[in-house]
C-alpha cells in the first residue's frame, strides 16, 4: 500500500514531509498510529472542479471592439530644449 508522510521522521525507515512510499501494511502500521504517515487512495482522489469562463457581456464586447479601432495615444512630449545661454558682448 502507499502511505505519505505527515511530518518528517528518522529511524530504520527516514522520510521527509510529504513524501509518498510503497509499504507493506504491518510495516506502515506503528507510524499510522503515531501520526507520521497516512495511506494514499488513489482511485478515490477526486478531479478538480473547472471554473467556468465568464460570459461576455455586450459592453465587454463594445469595449474591446473600440479598443481595436481606435488609434494609440501618441506619448507626451518630453520637456522642451534648454535656452541657449546668451553670450556676453
Amino acid at each position: 500500500m502507499r502511505y505519505k508522510a505527515l511530518v518528517s521522521f528518522c529511524g530504520p525507515l527516514t522520510m521527509s514531509r510529504g513524501r509518498e512510499i510503497e509499504l507493506d501494511e504491518k510495516q506502515a502500521e506503528n507510524l499510522v498510529k503515531c501520526g507520521y504517515l497516512r495511506p494514499v487512495y488513489l482511485a478515490a482522489a477526486p478531479e478538480p472542479e473547472k471554473t467556468p469562463e465568464p460570459e461576455k457581456t455586450p459592453e465587454a464586447e463594445e469595449i474591446a471592439k473600440h479598443e481595436e479601432l481606435s488609434e494609440p495615444e501618441e506619448p507626451a512630449e518630453e520637456d522642451p530644449p534648454a535656452k541657449a545661454k546668451k553670450s556676453k558682448k
